[in-house]
């Protein structure tokens, strides 16, 4: 007895690492299902526009939920979420009461190539959980088990009420030849039921995050913002450049490091310059917003940074930076396209490649300051030395104009043409040739 309960056990240790081997072959392509989208400034534009309009319908104090979805809707919406979201594309076709919901993940390196594809189907009104099944590459998951996981995440985060909305609107999908109809009831709680659900889930997502990420202690953001403060400000000056605001906080990190890991001391460093020059939220992103911060934030004369002579620039670095550090800086460019293909449009200021530019330039400081112990050393010893611009900051000026509306289609076509790529690897040149880099 005591034998075939070995062997019982050895069997199970041995096929279980084979199954899991036998889900990964069955579940990994060469080829995705879905093709890189490629996002016209027209359609980030109507993507913004229904995007609010949908907010402001399902947060409205109407007791009713009533959302209609064309094609060109999920298209648009799609196709912008593609965008922005690193190495994944979304699709989604609907008609004669039948939904494809496909995703592509793309999981390959440079020895590799591989997509994680899922396609999930959907049927209109079923009233028990829309998905019938979904497909994860080859392997079939019935719907049951795909419905019954999305109820307890719901359930998880989200208050008895919201989560009896949302489950209604999402079992109560109507999929016809000309739009998608969602429905539901909500109390008039239902917007703070969301955002507390938001919340649990964003908290719930800090505890995942990678090992080597720490955020700085509240004192430690205080003590270099108080050191910030310290700078000399040009008199009767209305802007500063944020190379001497670099300059004055590097040249205290120098000083922390002589006890501290520098990557680390970097780390706060640009925390601090992003809080009180940035934007000052992201106090509370990294749970710094005490009052001893706050009061040292009020005591910040009323300055605004500049790079090239230019007031916008420093936030696209900042926030890039910022990213950066939270382990997403291909998003923060995604989103940078994202935001010049929706100024391209009329009325907008256009597509700006000196944005993208300060997008790029945000990135690779903070990830050259932050990874590397040498180069956070080195780093140091630059930047806290009469740090100007152009020590990590690319020239701009022979970058094109703005660019607006159907100028756009002509001269670039989209973000996957040959003429931008061209223009995205001049701009990374120029930052891998900075002297910070070298």
């Amino acid at each position: 007895m005591n034998f075939l309960k070995k062997n019982i056990r050895l069997l199970i240790k041995l096929a279980i690492p084979i199954v899991v081997v036998y889900f990964i072959f069955c579940a990994v392509s060469k080829q995705a299902t879905v093709p890189d989208q490629n996002a016209s400034p027209e359609q980030v534009k109507r993507a913004v526009e229904y995007y609010a309009s949908i907010s402001a319908r399902v947060f409205s104090p109407q007791e009713n939920i009533n959302l209609k979805l064309t094609q060109q809707n999920i298209d648009d919406v799609l196709t912008v979420a593609s965008h922005m979201t690193p190495r994944t594309n979304v699709s989604g076709r609907f008609a004669n009461s039948i939904g494809l919901l496909s995703m592509s993940f793309d999981i390959g390196n440079s020895w590799f190539t591989g997509y994680i594809n899922i396609n999930c189907f959907l049927i209109s009104g079923s009233g028990d959980g829309s998905i019938d099944y979904c497909l994860i590459g080859d392997v079939s998951v019935p719907g049951t088990l795909i419905n019954t996981l999305i109820n307890i995440s719901i359930n998880l985060f989200f208050s008895d009420q919201a989560s009896s909305t949302i489950k209604e609107l999402i079992n109560n999908i109507q999929i016809n030849d000309q739009q998608v109809i969602l429905t539901a009831t909500k109390n008039s709680e239902f917007k703070t039921d969301v955002t507390m659900g938001l919340k649990t889930a964003a908290s719930i997502a800090k505890n995942f995050k990678p090992t080597n990420t720490h955020f700085p202690e509240p004192d430690v953001i205080n003590e270099y913002l108080l050191h910030i403060l310290e700078t000399n400000w040009p008199a009767g000056s209305k802007s500063v450049s944020l190379s001497i605001v670099i300059e004055q906080a590097f040249r205290h990190a120098q000083v922390r490091s002589q006890y501290n890991d520098p990557r680390a001391e970097n780390e706060a460093a640009l925390w601090s310059i992003a809080i009180a020059f940035g934007n000052r939220r992201f106090a509370e992103i990294i749970n710094v917003n005490t009052p001893e911060v706050q009061t040292t934030l009020s005591k910040y004369p009323r300055l605004i940074t500049t790079l090239s002579q230019r007031g916008d620039l420093p936030l696209h670095f900042l926030y890039s930076a910022v990213m950066e550090i939270l382990g997403n800086s291909h998003l923060s460019t995604n989103v940078g396209e994202l935001k010049e293909l929706h100024d391209a449009n009329p009325g907008g200021s256009g597509f700006d490649f000196t944005d993208l530019a300060a997008d790029k330039a945000g990135a690779a400081f903070s990830l050259f300051l932050t990874s590397d112990k040498n180069n956070a050393i080195g780093g140091q010893n630059l930047l806290s030395k009469m740090t100007k611009e152009n020590l990590f900051f690319p020239d701009i000026n022979e970058l094109p104009a703005p660019i607006k509306d159907k100028e756009f289609d002509t001269v670039l076509g989209s973000t996957q043409s040959d003429s931008y790529k061209e223009i995205n690897a001049i701009i990374d040149k120029k930052i891998s040739e900075l002297p910070l880099y070298r």
